[in-house]
């Protein structure tokens, strides 16, 4: 086959590409398409639709509508070619044009089998999910099944927050087209996420300058109704040993062993919230009251993804620096995070800022607090793969095990690799009220740091994912370069069974003794049902 043939299957190929998410090897088809489309010349109207909608998708807006205009110009009323201008224009960003041109098609036939569609996909795309599914239940009552309305009636779903239909819309699609990759792995993440019961096994220890800290963590969920409130629960063992200026002035270490459990519920309330809220018990940390909490409200957004939370906290225990654990350390405030990624999720942009209340009992001066603000914010792409993917801040939480959907993260190896990310952070913090506690325990009264980051996530085989990730920064309140590395390896041969090992050295943040650095050590074990 050549010529003006060829450019046609090579169109097609492309666009199957496209549709599996394979948008390298679709624009490399493309390109040897759109040669030999413009060798063969003006062939015919649908070839030249073929060509326009190939500019489309290179995002040449001003080309492609330009061959679009004047084709309608030839064959006025052709609801094919408006069809195919109208995909162009959702391609392009271009939804109200899109809706006005697919509004022009339906007059001259509502029912067609791309009309509707067309205007489905639409209607998914403007948030009209419920309208969406009456007009692809209507398409399949005319015309019987069809891989492009199952993949709409999925989309659909997930839109409506409606997980379990979804997983089952998708079980529907891969019937059809079992070969469909981006419907076999967004089908594995949504199992993940109805998975019930799960079960974690986390072993992790880390250090800073003379600080170690042991953790033995064992938590699991439970689904209650469909998809609706997940239980979660856990139970803890962790070894803290630290050094501190407020115990026997910093001169000797302090042990503490500490057990606890805790117990929440989250809600989803409606597609885009979801509310969570949890208590924790430690029988036997220092100082009495042996309870803590927290609230969380949360919202989600698609298209482009987003999340954002709202988290209250009171009485939690405050163990890193790990001597805080042993001097009855507490910690209770609020905190605002925010996600989001771009419309083709290959940025990302990441917020925190944190309120708290730090407190510790000693000796000779009683309990002493101390107010701390931490702001955190980072933004980056992906140049091989896609997000969205939340990194951890500097100075993220160090153990929240019971916090809903905590032992339900992982998405299946095949989503993850490979992708190569790079992203530019800052993270500052401040004690409030004087500093009492920079006297007291080895952390910082005042840090600004900024930091370059690069990652690579690879598939060495089946299930099989390495991670590597490493940064250099400074910190701006008192300069000097500095660095660090991580890393993983999870393994995960079914839908069941997971391990994961992640290893880090690298910068201290937060501390003031940060000459020795700090390293990190973790294994994690997760079974689904």
């Amino acid at each position: 086959m050549g010529g003006d043939g060829e450019g046609e299957l090579l169109f097609y190929l492309g666009e199957a590409y496209w549709s599996c998410r394979q948008e390298d090897l679709g624009r490399t088809v493309h390109e040897q398409a759109l040669v030999l489309l413009r060798e063969a010349g003006f062939a015919s109207v649908p070839r030249s639709s073929m060509e326009a909608r190939i500019l489309a998708r290179f995002g040449r807006e001003e080309e492609s509508r330009a061959i679009f205009d004047r084709l309608l110009a030839l064959v006025p009323g052709n609801q094919d070619l408006l069809l195919d201008y109208a995909d162009a224009l959702v391609i392009l960003n271009r939804g109200e044009a899109a809706r006005r041109v697919v509004e022009q098609a339906r007059l001259l036939g509502a029912e067609s089998p791309r009309a509707l569609r067309m205007d489905a996909q639409l209607k998914i795309l403007e948030g009209r999910y419920e309208e969406a599914l009456a007009g692809i239940e209507r398409a399949i009552e005319l015309y019987g099944e069809d891989p492009g309305y199952a993949a709409s009636s999925a989309e659909a779903f997930l839109g409506l927050g409606r997980l379990a239909r979804a997983r089952d819309a998708f079980d529907e699609l891969l019937s059809l087209q079992p070969e469909n990759r981006t419907a076999r792995e967004t089908r594995r993440v949504l199992c993940d996420q109805l998975a019930s019961p799960v079960a974690n096994l986390l072993v992790r220890t880390e250090t800073a300058a003379d600080d170690r800290i042991t953790r033995m963590l064992l938590s699991g969920s439970l689904l209650l109704d469909v998809e609706e409130t997940r239980v979660s629960g856990y139970l803890e063992r962790g070894s803290y040993r630290g050094r501190a200026q407020a115990y026997r002035s910093g001169l000797e270490l302090l042990d503490t062993e500490l057990t606890s459990l805790g117990l929440s519920v989250s809600r989803r309330l409606s597609r885009d919230w979801e509310l969570a809220l949890g208590t924790d018990f430690y029988p036997d940390r220092p100082g009495g009251d042996p309870l803590g909490g927290w609230i969380e409200v949360s919202k989600r957004e698609q298209n482009p993804y987003a999340r954002y939370e709202l988290r209250l906290h009171v009485l939690e225990t405050l163990a890193y620096p790990a001597a805080a654990a042993g001097l009855a350390g507490r910690s209770s405030g609020v905190e605002l995070t925010g996600y989001r990624s771009g419309k083709e999720a290959d940025w990302w942009a990441y917020g925190r800022l944190r309120y708290s209340n730090l407190s510790i009992e000693t000796a000779r001066d009683g309990r002493l607090s101390d107010d701390m603000v931490i702001l955190e914010g980072s933004f980056g792409t992906w140049f091989r793969g896609e997000g969205p993917q939340v990194q951890e801040g500097l100075l993220a939480r160090r153990a929240e095990p019971a916090r809903a959907g905590s032992t339900v993260a992982g998405e299946p190896p095949e989503s993850r690799g490979p992708r190569i990310g790079a992203w530019l952070g800052y993270t500052g913090m401040a004690l409030l009220d004087g500093a009492e506690l920079a006297d007291s325990l080895p952390i910082r009264d005042v840090a600004h740091y900024v930091t370059a980051t690069g990652r690579l996530e690879e598939s060495l085989g089946p299930g099989l994912v390495v991670e590597v990730e490493t940064y250099l920064g400074t910190d701006l309140a008192d300069p000097g370069p500095f660095g660090g590395a991580l890393l993983g390896l999870s393994w995960r041969p079914g839908p069941d069974f997971e391990v994961g090992f992640r290893g880090t050295y690298g910068y201290a943040f937060g501390r003031a003794d940060v000459g020795k650095g700090a390293s990190s050590l973790e294994l994690r074990f997760t079974l689904r049902w």
